[in-house]
């Protein structure tokens, strides 16, 4: 087959970010199969051009095929953000038309925004081809929670007359979260024409003989490595962190490692709070961030108190990370699934509270080194049997190749 994937921020594993589509790519390659990503040349974690300026270049990554699409630069999430979405899906459509490109079997729409699914709509239209819709968020139902827009704002509406629109012309609508389907079904698409493909890790980054803890380490390093976003809410761990400070605990520091619109704004908190147990880093590439993870004592996943997480659930890149490095995981978030409580690999506490996070923290602190280690590899083998980058990209390319045999399925 020759498969397309649209994504506008697609990247290989020499950047940082989530490299999903790549490594879906990457195991199709090895069965014989043509893929091609679409991705934009802007960074949005370096928030940098770091690829040619032309319309649309082509590279190859570990032979995977990038088509980098022109795309505005923005600085924080603005009308450039939203233009820059357009910029993505008008200049796919041109990229295409103008290097007269060999017809796909089969496209795939990754909703990281709304504006990539239209453009795999079009395409699937231009090449008569079947097209997937790969739901990655609930766009726009997470917006309004998180309080960045209100459900009337013309954006909001746009959205949900995109949702309204796209979901039923999609050949098939593979959902990312485990419980979105129950939201998707209202838009007229049915059960039997949706399947969840969780988000999933490479476990072969983080090599098994190195996961053994050594409680002799100093300091207990609490690591978080991802996006610095609103969502993210890390500002409940700084603040953790300067209530084990005003206990006067030496031994623990917590790492922040990555880019994002609120850095800045959490760097101006630590100052403020005077915190001498925190150390900032910046984002790394994926292929690199896995040597400094492995420094980690312990790893913290926060998001924000919102409903959505509470009704469809997560399927977070960064948290199966954490897991594979063999590490327990403090999992503060209200979700309708819970991958550590399921492994047994960490300690569950509410998100948006401080002292629930400073106690799980001590409590880890606290325990022996064969504690640690079993909670550690409780969580590596729950992700190795559960979220393995091969068995989640086998399930997809079997359910490519019945959607291109059979035009749907379900």
């Amino acid at each position: 087959m020759k498969i397309w994937i649209l994504n506008h921020y697609a990247i290989p594993p020499n950047s940082a970010g989530g490299t999903r589509h790549f490594d879906l790519a990457k195991r199709w390659l090895r069965q014989g199969h043509q893929v091609t990503i679409f991705s934009s040349n802007f960074d949005y974690m370096k928030r940098a051009a770091s690829h040619s300026t032309e319309k649309c270049t082509r590279e190859l990554a570990d032979l995977v095929e990038f088509v980098r699409i022109k795309t505005r630069p923005y600085s924080k999430n603005d009308i450039r953000r939203f233009l820059g979405m357009m910029d993505y899906a008008f200049n796919v459509l041109s990229c295409v038309n103008d290097n007269d490109m060999e017809k796909p079997d089969i496209i795939i729409g990754s909703m990281v925004h709304h504006f990539a699914v239209v453009a795999a709509y079009q395409l699937s239209r231009k090449y008569q081809t079947p097209f997937v819709l790969e739901v990655r968020d609930l766009w726009p139902e997470t917006l309004v929670e998180m309080g960045a827009l209100s459900d009337y704002h013309p954006f909001v509406l746009l959205l949900k007359a995109l949702n309204k629109f796209l979901f039923p012309r999609a050949s098939h609508v593979v959902s990312v979260p485990p419980f979105v389907h129950e939201r998707i079904i209202h838009y007229g698409v049915p059960r039997t024409r949706i399947t969840h493909l969780p988000n999933f890790v490479d476990v072969e980054r983080f090599s098994h003989n190195k996961i053994e803890i050594e409680r002799e380490e100093n300091p207990f390093v609490v690591m978080y490595a991802g996006l610095h976003g609103p969502s993210n809410g890390l500002d409940v761990v700084l603040k953790s962190a300067y209530v084990l400070q005003q206990k006067q605990i030496k031994d623990i520091q917590f790492w922040l490692v990555g880019d994002g619109p609120e850095k800045a704004a959490l760097i101006r908190l630590s100052q403020q709070l005077g915190l001498s147990n925190v150390k900032f880093y910046q984002s790394m590439p994926k292929n690199e961030v896995g040597i400094l993870m492995q420094k980690a004592s312990a790893f913290v996943f926060h998001l924000r108190d919102l409903p959505v997480l509470a009704t469809y659930g997560i399927s977070a890149n960064k948290l199966f990370d954490y897991m594979a490095v063999g590490r327990p995981v403090i999992f503060a978030c209200r979700s309708r699934n819970n991958p550590v409580a399921d492994a047994n690999g960490g300690i569950t506490i509410p998100p948006e509270n401080p002292q629930a996070m400073a106690d799980a923290i001590l409590q880890l602190f606290r325990m022996s080194p064969d504690e640690l280690k079993q909670m550690g590899r409780n969580a590596r083998q729950y992700v190795v049997r559960n979220h393995s980058a091969d068995v989640v990209a086998e399930k997809y390319l079997k359910l490519l190749e019945r959607i291109v045999v059979y035009g749907r399925s379900g």
